[in-house]
């Protein structure tokens, strides 16, 4: 499916968007579970993905969130899923020093259709046989967006089949390509 970015917008906390304010569970920023240098990248309302998941690959309700922690070598992909209503607000990125835009949100609308562009649960040739692509970013699609901008190639979110089956999405990995 792809994704786009509505540039210019506001969204609503719980809404599927790149960046900005976002709501998390209480327990985990309570319990620290975030790395010091953790950037919050993108969060995805399951409910408002469930009809373009043909496969039933995801859950169908709660919030997927992607992190990135640019500050290791290489640079590392976190994904965590949340099943119920998170609760907490945060400005997760406010004191981010990453030299990108991490502020300024950018809601996303889910379309039908395959392209080479950001899309989630897409096949390419970066995802091998075992392998499912969460999420597709293509820094240079956006012009509104900064963010890895000054990388050739896309970012992916991968995780292997059985580990999506399970809902292990610590499993996830990211590759840059």
């Amino acid at each position: 499916m792809s994704v786009k970015i509505k540039a210019g917008e506001f969204a609503d906390l719980d809404t599927s968007k790149f960046f900005g304010e976002i709501l998390l569970p209480e327990k985990w920023l309570k319990d620290g579970i975030f790395g010091e240098t953790e950037i919050f990248f993108c969060q995805i309302n399951l409910e408002d993905f469930s009809p373009y998941d043909i496969g039933n690959l995801l859950p169908h309700s709660g919030m997927l969130y992607f992190f990135l922690d640019l500050d290791k070598v290489p640079a590392e992909g976190i994904v965590r899923y949340y099943d119920g209503l998170p609760e907490a607000y945060t400005d997760f990125n406010e004191e981010a020093d990453t030299g990108y835009d991490v502020e300024t949100e950018f809601p996303i609308e889910f379309t039908v259709g395959a392209d080479e562009k950001t899309a989630m649960l897409c096949r390419d040739e970066k995802v091998f046989d075992n392998e499912v692509c969460l999420l597709r970013f293509c820094p240079r699609e956006f012009e509104d967006v900064d963010f890895l901008s000054d990388i050739d190639g896309k970012v992916y979110f991968v995780i292997d089949k059985e580990s999506l089956k399970k809902r292990d999405f610590s499993a996830a990995k990211l590759v840059v390509g």
